[in-house]
């Protein structure tokens, strides 16, 4: 997923060794634009701003700013599309958008002489500041749904064509990060103007989201979950098989490097599981059909499988929407696989690099170290770049070949 940062006569490896050059000059542009992606304005007066990616989060993508007020115009009727500015050693410009997100209602502080991160910044006491988190286009997915009328796919009808007919109907219009599909729905499946909240509760329902009706797809496809990429176009891509893929961005100490150490590392045992239960009865049934990952077989070099360690740890995840049994399957390869990552993960600060973008995976190779003198492969669970200092923090998750 990891984006190529090539601009001009500048490769993606120069740009890189842009990045860690101790002279480099970097600097942020915030641009107000309409749903049709018309530049109407530029966002003055930008105090602080953090771009963040969460791959856990059902919206996946958020700018938080600290700004002088300035009128943009009613909620959600705008958007801001923030870019990374990096000047050359040679004075030439390479500018990479960083994500699309929805104006909302700031939050207004009177800023007083206590307010030193303020003060610092040069803003006097007295003047107003406004901090606000906004939302990628995620928003849009969340908040809304199909309706009375719900929604529906044929049977036999391919499952890229069922996300590409699900996100029309959400308004939106760039489809091109949909990945193409030779699977199709089993059966006809349609989607209510309500939906249970889980097979454990068929009583408690809340509202059907297009989001909703889209992760059921993707789960389906095999995808990874909906989101934004950072030129805001919408993404459903395949999930690679982790035990083969080859890292899109790597980290290496040494002279001129990204990467700043020290480096921590820590688990995430409660979301942990060497073997994940899939389960489904979308037709109506009372019975249920199950399918087993187990990491054993899967993952048979993982040091916390349970022919190792004596004992299963189980995940149990329930697929509503899947109707074949390979599906099924590969619903509980999928979670397997994110959720033996968790065993370890890694918290490193480095440079800024907007290569990143969701689901990266991350070389690390750290000089004598024990455990990472030989690069080690992780799953990128999230990243935070401050737009303004040039720096990046990241949560990795170990993978295991």
């Amino acid at each position: 997923m990891a984006r190529d940062l090539s601009s001009g006569n500048y490769s993606h490896a120069e740009i890189l060794a842009q990045l860690a050059s101790p002279t480099r000059k970097l600097s942020a542009r915030f641009d107000i634009e309409d749903s049709n992606s018309t530049v109407l304005d530029s966002l003055d007066g930008v105090l602080s701003a953090t771009v963040e990616m969460n791959v856990d989060r059902e919206i996946k993508g958020s700018l938080t700013l600290s700004l002088l007020p300035q009128d943009v115009g009613d909620p959600f009727t705008k958007r801001i599309r923030p870019y990374f500015i990096l000047e050359t050693d040679n004075g030439d410009i390479a500018e990479y958008a960083m994500g699309v997100y929805l104006w909302s209602v700031p939050e207004r502080q009177i800023v007083s002489a206590a307010d030193t991160t303020l003060t610092e910044l040069g803003v006097s006491t007295g003047m107003e500041v406004w901090s606000m988190t906004l939302p990628d286009l995620g928003f849009i997915l969340s908040q809304g749904g199909p309706g009375i009328s719900g929604f529906s796919v044929s049977g036999g009808s391919l499952f890229s064509s069922g996300i590409a007919s699900a996100a029309t109907a959400a308004g939106l219009t760039d489809l091109t990060g949909i990945s193409a599909t030779t699977a199709t729905f089993s059966q006809a499946i349609a989607w209510d103007l309500v939906t249970s909240t889980s097979a454990n509760t068929p009583n408690t329902r809340e509202a059907t989201s297009w989001f909703r009706i889209l992760q059921d797809i993707h789960t389906m496809a095999g995808f990874y979950g909906p989101w934004f990429d950072l030129d805001g176009i919408y993404q459903a891509i395949s999930q690679p098989n982790l035990t083969t893929a080859t890292p899109g961005i790597s980290y290496a100490g040494g002279t001129n490097s990204l990467l700043i150490q020290p480096v921590t590392t820590r688990q995430e045992l409660n979301s942990f599981a060497n073997r994940v239960i899939a389960r489904s009865n979308s037709a109506g049934s009372e019975s249920y059909m199950y399918s087993t990952a187990d990491a054993n077989s899967a993952f048979p070099n993982h040091p916390l499988r349970q022919s190792v360690i004596g004992f299963y740890i189980d995940q149990i995840i329930t697929d509503s929407g899947t109707t074949a049994t390979v599906d099924l399957e590969s619903s509980a390869q999928a979670q397997l696989a994110r959720a033996l990552t968790r065993y370890q993960t890694i918290e490193l600060t480095t440079l800024a690099n907007p290569a990143h973008e969701a689901f990266d995976i991350v070389g690390l190779t750290i000089e004598d170290d024990s455990e990472f003198a030989s690069e080690e492969y992780f799953h990128e669970g999230g990243w935070q770049m401050n737009l303004m200092s040039g720096t990046m923090s990241h949560n990795l998750r170990r993978v295991v070949r």
